[in-house]
């Protein structure tokens, strides 16, 4: 027997079973980077979608706590996501209600807030 031949093959062995290890190795961090960015993906469409409590757009376009002024509100409102010639109303709310969804629709979402003033806003004007 060779001894040469028996270290070539050896070698050879070696170096398949690292390869192996290796593409393994790869394809587990593969699969755990795609399923943090797919957890992440689904946490942030939960928290954007149209039905999330409270609703980030709502929020954005209808609650301002420091509205106290005409001024202000019309500032707000300008600045919604929403930029058609619909009235809007700002709530100015200062303290942050809890908000959970209401019975068995997770589209309904309900809170008790301390509304205190509430601008009724046309066409860029409020009062």
């Amino acid at each position: 027997v060779n001894p040469s031949v028996n270290d070539s093959h050896s070698s050879k062995e070696k170096s398949s079973r690292s390869t192996l290890k290796m593409r393994n190795l790869s394809k587990s961090l593969r699969m755990k980077r795609s399923t943090f960015f797919g957890a992440v993906l689904l946490l942030y469409c939960l928290g954007n979608v149209q039905g999330a409590c409270p609703n980030k757009k709502f929020l954005h376009d209808n609650v301002c706590p420091d509205c106290d002024t005409q001024t202000e509100a019309e500032i707000f409102t300008s600045n919604r996501r929403s930029r058609s010639n619909r009235d809007n109303l700002v709530l100015v709310i200062k303290e942050d209600p809890i908000y959970h969804p209401e019975g068995n629709n997770y589209f309904v979402c309900a809170a008790e807030p301390v509304v205190q003033l509430i601008w009724h806003c046309e066409h860029g004007s409020c009062r």
